[in-house]
């Protein structure tokens, strides 16, 4: 599934791209993300002005680490950013598809849409639904 996931990421130029450069920022120009990389980046102010503590980002690299190396790689990187852009997309639709049916109704997906400021009718909805 990891391998799918990276070949997923690189089959689109421009997501590789922005991949690419969040790694670049996070890992400070290194070619892995250590915990203490990942600490400063979370705690700047410039990037998300965070407070994580060393232990948490530790923590977090650990979780993020398919290697177990201490240490996030690029291609690592881009897998756990996939499988973070899964989990997403799966929370959005369970929040439109709220009777847990597996799909969603044209009607649900308009007023979802609707909520969110983008002005779609039921029929348009239904088009995209198909």
């Amino acid at each position: 599934e990891a391998f799918n996931r990276l070949n997923h990421v690189k089959e689109d130029s421009e997501k590789e791209e922005e991949l690419r450069e969040a790694f670049g920022l996070i890992s400070a120009g290194s070619d892995s993300i250590t915990a203490q990389s990942l600490q400063q980046a979370l705690n700047s102010s410039e990037l998300f002005g965070a407070s994580v503590e060393a232990q948490e980002a530790e923590e977090m690299i650990k979780s993020f680490a398919i290697f177990d190396s201490g240490s996030v790689s690029y291609e690592e990187f881009c897998i756990m950013m996939d499988q973070q852009k899964q989990k997403e997309v799966e929370a959005c639709f369970d929040s439109i598809d709220s009777a847990h049916k597996g799909h969603m109704s044209p009607m649900a997906l308009s007023r979802a849409l609707n909520k969110i400021g983008e002005n779609v009718s039921e029929e348009e909805a239904s088009e995209m639904v198909r």
